[in-house]
């Protein structure tokens, strides 16, 4: 009973620190055109196909006030 006690009490400290961690807000973002530009000109240039599956992204700041 007792090893059942201390796992369910490592489990609730383990999931309550989980959730205290998570953050109120996410930071906005963006995608780096700039830079996406840049690689699909130097591939481009040396004839590859670049397909984004995940593009660059920036942060970018809030005007929330």
């Amino acid at each position: 009973m007792t090893v059942l006690r201390l796992t369910l009490i490592a489990a609730l400290a383990v999931v309550l620190a989980g959730c205290a961690s998570t953050a109120q807000r996410s930071a906005s973002s963006e995608i780096n055109a700039q830079y996406v530009a840049a690689v699909e000109q130097a591939a481009k240039q040396g004839g590859v196909e670049i397909i984004w599956v995940n593009p660059p992204r920036r942060s970018v700041a809030n005007h929330d006030g």
